[in-house]
């Protein structure tokens, strides 16, 4: 991931209204094993102690929602498949 990206998604968690999340990733990269169909893409956030822990905790729960998303495994399978993985 070389671009700046704005992930966003609509996230449903159990006992709660469906929500809009956007994620903003300080970088990304790709990791990938020589087998095909093995590889993790990994965000990268960075903070220089600006953040609490309770700010970081949320932050970090919006990138799960976008990953169990159907926007955010349609992004992660697209990416592994303009890699080759």
């Amino acid at each position: 991931m070389h671009e700046s990206k704005r992930l966003t998604a609509d996230v449903q968690r159990a006992g709660h209204k469906s929500e809009k999340v956007v994620v903003v990733p300080d970088a990304g990269f790709l990791l990938s094993v020589r087998q095909k169909g093995s590889g993790l893409l990994y965000f990268v956030e960075h903070d220089q102690g600006t953040e609490k822990g309770p700010q970081v905790l949320r932050k970090f729960r919006k990138y799960e929602g976008w990953w169990q998303s159907a926007a955010g495994q349609a992004y992660l399978l697209g990416e592994y498949e303009r890699f080759g993985i």
